[in-house]
């Protein structure tokens, strides 16, 4: 049975922090309103996650939008007016996971690490993520990931493995581990192409993380040696 929400916990649910009233305690307010937002995203992602983790991600259509808000806790209205529709859970996976490696490469290149050594730690932790995901999750996410990055106008907010690396590539170029005339927009693309055909891959394995892990970093390794050796 669904549980029912409160008139004021719906009205606080539908405040963005932009539109939160201004009052002596204003800043808190739109914290807290914030903090719920994000909160409340998490366990649709969840929900979805565990139903269609439960049926089989074959029964992705079968699954409705009323079917998820309710494993939530939440309205249907409340879903809509985090997500579109029910494919957008997918793309919060993906969004989710680059903001995280963002995150992380930001907190690497702070501290001036070598970009071997980044694309390691990005590829260990991506590994770690992606292995407490049910598989099948993982390949949908690949699919509509690799669909949606074919696409001439990509959906707003869409991001991609190949931001990550461009930006750490961009580093590697700036420390003198790449060559600076090195083509970042093809060397960062070609490592968001073996990324993503390493977890479509895995997913279709009984592999453990230890082998996700290795292949990661693996390929990562193999083509940033190959771009550095090539001082031209």
């Amino acid at each position: 049975m669904q549980r029912p929400e409160s008139t004021g916990a719906a009205r606080d649910e539908a405040l963005e922090p932009s539109t939160t009233i201004k009052t002596a305690s204003g800043g808190r307010r739109s914290v807290l309103a914030q903090s719920r937002s994000q909160a409340t995203r998490r366990k649709l992602v969840r929900a979805g996650l565990d139903l269609w983790n439960e049926r089989g991600f074959e029964q992705f259509d079968a699954i409705n939008v009323e079917e998820i808000a309710r494993a939530a806790g939440v309205s249907k209205g409340t879903f809509y007016f985090h997500f579109a529709r029910k494919e957008d859970i997918i793309l919060e996976m993906s969004l989710a996971t680059v903001e995280r490696m963002e995150e992380e490469a930001d907190a690497c290149m702070q501290r001036g690490d070598a970009v071997l050594s980044i694309a390691e730690a990005l590829m260990v932790s991506l590994a770690r993520r992606v292995a407490h995901t049910p598989r099948a999750a993982v390949r949908r996410v690949t699919n509509h990931w690799a669909h949606t990055l074919q696409l001439e106008t990509r959906p707003s907010g869409t991001r991609s493995f190949q931001e990550v690396w461009r930006r750490v590539v961009s580093h590697g170029c700036s420390r003198g581990d790449l060559p600076a005339r090195v083509e970042i927009e093809e060397l960062s693309a070609l490592l968001q192409v073996v990324t993503m055909d390493a977890l479509a891959s895995w997913s279709a394995t009984t592999d453990g993380e230890q082998e996700l892990r290795n292949i990661l970093t693996r390929r990562a390794e193999l083509i940033l040696r190959g771009a550095a050796a090539a001082m031209w």
